[in-house]
């Protein structure tokens, strides 16, 4: 019994930490979300593979997890990626600072999961502004002979996905911060 009631309770704590990446609706004067986009890509000549059917190659985009921690309190969060790489985080609070310390993905296959992820030690830390949505912009992860390399895009691409999104939102009538001009 004991065990069952912290399973539960762990998985609650676990669905509550974790945002998925849909704008809400409503957006409150004291409120704030952080939107951006992210992508995992593999060279055609570097595969990442697990099994046949779990191969990674190309771009990847869809379901991967955005971890950002408060740098006070250590809290986690996280977020899932849109079929386009686009995430968003609901009900930060605009008083405290925010980094970006993990991309991951799983890719599970018959026999294996493929799993990679990136943990950033020092990401630049923001604080999302209120009543506004606040910009990370787009990254993309490139693994290559086991490297990562990074490449940012213009802040316009995360603008123009967020319009096509929040086109039932009064968040759509918000001013867009961009913390990390590319």
């Amino acid at each position: 019994m004991k065990k069952s009631f912290l399973f539960f309770i762990s998985s609650l704590i676990i669905i509550l930490g974790t945002s998925c990446s849909s704008i809400p609706k409503k957006a409150n004067a004291d409120d704030a979300i952080v939107i951006g986009e992210v992508s995992i890509f593999f060279p055609e000549d570097d595969l990442y593979a697990g099994s046949h059917d779990t191969k990674a190659s190309g771009s990847i985009r869809k379901g991967i997890e955005v971890a950002i921690e408060n740098t006070k309190s250590k809290t986690l969060i996280s977020t899932r990626t849109d079929e386009k790489g686009f995430f968003v985080f609901k009900n930060l609070n605009p008083n405290s600072s925010y980094r970006i310390v993990k991309v991951s993905f799983a890719k599970g296959g018959s026999s294996s999961v493929v799993t990679r992820s990136v943990n950033f030690n020092s990401y630049p830390p923001f604080t999302p502004t209120e009543g506004c949505v606040t910009n990370l912009g787009v990254a993309q992860y490139t693994w290559q002979d086991d490297k990562i390399y990074t490449k940012y895009y213009s802040n316009t691409i995360v603008h123009a996905r967020f319009e096509e999104l929040a086109a039932e939102s009064e968040w759509l009538s918000k001013p867009i911060v961009d913390i990390y001009n590319y």
